[in-house]
């Protein structure tokens, strides 16, 4: 058995009581283990391929209104699939094809369809206690409240590492994101939302020079935006590699499938076309699907001091989601 010294175990106390890491090693559990993330309101019209958490009211509204479908699945139907913050509103039935629920509040049976298509018999847990015990063993956090801080906080540190990358319009009418100026496997990218989803850049995205473990931080900036470009060279099979950080946006709507993970705490979201990665925002009204291609890889953390630096590089690893 190997023993830490003293001065090891110093060193960890600040590595893991810096606020910078709790926030973004918060996020990256939220990455890991959920698909949809609404620090708000939840109205579901479509499918999703996993799990979701929703902080506000959960409407399961006229569609799909379904979870755990397809990839989405998890073998052990004791895993909470849904968690539900201030529970169900209105009387239309979620179906989850695998899972369990927990809710902070009392949520009625018959709002549930449980397949059980896994091992072990799906549940419905209710009340503070096993809502802050879901939270805990899941998240690390104990309210509802530290987790949306802690998103928060990582979306706006997130969004102050200086760019190491520059993204241009190419001659063939595509905002062309170039990862060649990567350190340590991290490629960040400053934009406005303008060069986001100026149409003089033509209708497409693409990222270039970017090896497979490659982490892809877009921070876009601006308040108001709408998704039209298409995701193409470079975005398609690398979406579990990207995070677009949306840190200022209160308006956000999806019109063009997304390839990569939303990150817009501050955001309500419309959303009229698929999504290849996870979503976290405040509020979601959810039209199309959101596909279980979650985000997989390495996030920075901001700033670190020197000591920060020795104990962990200059970015925090996070596991494949629960799937399985």
């Amino acid at each position: 058995m190997k023993y830490l010294s003293i001065s090891t175990v110093a060193l960890y106390s600040i590595v893991l009581s810096s606020p910078a890491i709790a926030s973004i090693t918060t996020l990256g559990n939220a990455f890991d283990r959920f698909n949809v993330v609404t620090l708000g309101n939840y109205e579901l019209r479509n499918e999703t391929e996993g799990a979701a958490y929703v902080g506000g009211d959960y409407n399961p509204a006229s569609g799909a209104r379904q979870f755990a479908f397809n990839s989405g699945g998890v073998a052990d139907d004791s895993t909470n699939v849904l968690f539900l913050n201030n529970g169900v509103t209105g009387s239309q039935t979620t179906t989850l094809a695998s899972g369990s629920v927990v809710s902070r509040v009392t949520v009625t049976s018959n709002l549930f369809n449980l397949n059980g298509n896994g091992q072990g018999n799906p549940s419905i847990s209710t009340g503070e206690a096993a809502f802050q015990t879901a939270l805990n063993q899941d998240l690390g956090v104990n309210t509802a409240a530290d987790f949306a801080t802690d998103i928060l906080n990582a979306s706006s540190q997130l969004s102050s590492l200086p760019s190491n990358s520059t993204a241009t319009a190419s001659n063939g009418g595509a905002l062309v994101f170039d990862a060649s100026g990567a350190t340590s496997n991290i490629a960040v990218f400053n934009v406005t939302d303008n060069d986001f989803s100026n149409s003089s850049n033509g209708d497409r995205l693409e990222i270039s020079n970017a090896a497979n473990d490659v982490t892809i931080i877009i921070n876009v900036s601006g308040t108001d935006i709408t998704i039209t470009d298409s995701f193409s060279n470079g975005f398609t099979n690398n979406e579990s590699n990207i995070i677009l950080n949306f840190f200022e946006a209160t308006s956000i709507t999806i019109s063009n499938n997304v390839r990569g993970s939303i990150l817009a705490p501050l955001a309500s979201v419309t959303q009229n076309a698929n999504i290849d990665g996870d979503i976290v925002v405040q509020n979601l009204v959810q039209n199309s699907e959101v596909h279980n291609v979650g985000f997989e890889n390495l996030i920075p953390v901001p700033e670190p001091s020197s000591i920060l630096s020795l104990a962990l590089g200059s970015c925090l690893l996070f596991r494949r989601k629960r799937t399985a």
